[in-house]
């Protein structure tokens, strides 16, 4: 009784063609209403899926360093400012941290510096803490002695 009632509301409430319902749209159809309804009700999803689309150019071997540098700028000028909210999102965390592997020294020293004053956040975070260590692992040691310098607090060493 519900999906009648729903087929004839869709026939008389909207400009769609008679007959059509959303169940029967194609696959292509569902992932553009999937992907819009994300977009409008999911704060950073369209930074993410960007980045993620770039991402995917950037993992073939056969890409050259050039490209690859290039491909990675682009990634770190679109999410630059977002970085400490993009790190606890499962894919964004794994483009930045491959953003930060292959990054040149100075777009590596802008996320630090970035990432710094959140560092204990991203830490505790289900999906930041890998970026905090690879923060840690990418850093030179005048970087990161001991953690503390870094991180701008004491931290004990045990």
């Amino acid at each position: 009784m519900q999906s009648a009632q729903l087929v004839h509301t869709v026939q008389q409430g909207s400009p769609c063609p008679p007959g059509w319902h959303p169940y029967h749209a194609g696959r292509k159809e569902r992932k553009q209403q999937a992907h819009e309804k994300k977009t409008k009700f999911k704060k950073n999803y369209a930074t993410i899926h960007e980045t993620v689309l770039l991402w995917e150019k950037l993992r073939p071997k056969t890409i050259t360093a050039e490209d690859k540098q290039a491909l990675v700028t682009k990634v770190l000028r679109k999410v630059k400012g977002q970085v400490p909210q993009l790190a606890q999102h499962h894919s964004a965390s794994r483009v930045i941290q491959f953003c930060l592997k292959h990054a040149s020294p100075q777009d590596r020293q802008a996320l630090f510096d970035e990432t710094r004053a959140n560092v204990v956040e991203l830490a505790k975070s289900k999906y930041g803490h890998h970026l905090v260590q690879k923060l840690i692992n990418v850093a030179s040691k005048d970087e990161v002695p001991g953690g503390g310098r870094w991180v701008g607090c004491v931290v004990s060493q045990t």
